[in-house]
């Protein structure tokens, strides 16, 4: 799954059993099989005529997901103008209290990915602006006002992301839930939805 984006979300779900599969692990992973068989390949493609102003990175999360820890799930893209660098769906290193929370853990993990792939830009000669879209209010309003509000329990490694929004490091843009692609990252969704997504994106074949 580390390059098919469409398979990410589903295939750590059923790593998760492989120590113990039970009945319905089997029924998860043959249903992946069945739609690598109708969907073999997916080809990046990457196009640009000229450097983008921004780095656009999608991000979403879900709350709660995993039904034994209880854990959320982060699904993030990061794109190049239309072309994807990297996908990743991850679970949650702790338990979020509301899915605002999860959705703000979220954010973080993007903008650490943002980082990372505007440093390496950076060294290529391109300085660029790192945009995150998120279908979240509360978590994006929560990055971005002064104060750690709600969130006092959460630790330190949290809240730097409110820093780089108060530098205009990382810019924070609130999208509708159906333009957000990295949701086929988040939860379970049927294989129309996975190739809307796709190609909402634009980047793949």
């Amino acid at each position: 799954a580390q390059d098919r984006p469409d398979i990410q979300y589903a295939v750590t779900e059923a790593a998760r059993s492989m120590a113990g599969p039970k009945q319905l692990d089997t029924w998860r992973t043959k249903r992946i099989l069945r739609y690598l068989r109708h969907h073999p390949t997916l080809e990046w493609v990457f196009e640009l005529s000229q450097m983008p102003d921004a780095l656009s990175i999608a991000t979403d999360a879900d709350w709660g997901g995993d039904t034994r820890t209880r854990r959320s799930t982060s699904g993030t893209v990061v794109q190049l103008g239309h072309c994807p660098l990297t996908t990743y769906s991850r679970t949650q290193g702790s338990v979020s209290l509301s899915s605002a929370e999860a959705e703000y853990m979220s954010l973080v993990g993007a903008a650490q990915e943002g980082l990372m792939v505007k440093s390496v830009l950076l060294k290529l000669g391109y300085t660029i602006r790192v945009e995150i879209q998120s279908d979240a209010q509360a978590a994006v309003s929560a990055a971005e006002k002064r104060g750690i509000l709600r969130f006092k329990h959460l630790s330190i490694r949290w809240l730097f992301l409110k820093e780089l929004t108060e530098r205009k490091e990382i810019v924070l843009r609130k999208v509708a839930s159906a333009a957000n692609v990295s949701d086929m990252l988040t939860k379970p969704v049927d294989a129309a939805t996975l190739q809307r997504n796709l190609v909402g994106m634009a980047c793949f074949m």
